[in-house]
């Protein structure tokens, strides 16, 4: 888990180093822009208790075609699953939820760097 985390940290600098200095303006500031882990980590969090593509598609502020990429994504690696075909429901699995934790606890040691 520590290899992970630091494996993830080190890309993650690496991207912060990279928006701070191609950022528009030169101000060293991130834009606003979520990171695929971001929205990922949001998709995991609704899916929590189940829900539809369209509650999914609002909480996460993002549309139809993106959406769907990453839930045939998280699907493909066993993170979240499909239940039922009407209403369609996706859940997040056991594995979903250990990786939302992981990807909590990477967010706020990014966090704490940033500030």
């Amino acid at each position: 888990m520590i290899r992970f985390l630091y494996k993830g940290i080190t890309i993650l600098l690496q991207l912060l180093l990279y928006c701070l200095k191609n950022h528009p303006g030169g101000n060293g500031k991130i834009r606003a822009r979520r990171s695929k882990d971001q929205i990922i980590l949001e998709i995991l969090r609704i899916c929590a208790n189940g829900e539809n593509v369209t509650k999914i598609v609002y909480q996460t502020n993002t549309n139809f075609t993106t959406i769907k990429g990453y839930l045939n994504l998280l699907m493909k690696n066993d993170l979240i699953e499909c239940m039922g075909p009407s209403p369609r429901l996706f859940k997040t699995t056991s594995k979903g939820i250990d990786m939302m934790n992981r990807l909590k606890i990477m967010q706020r040691e990014m966090e704490a760097l940033v500030v």
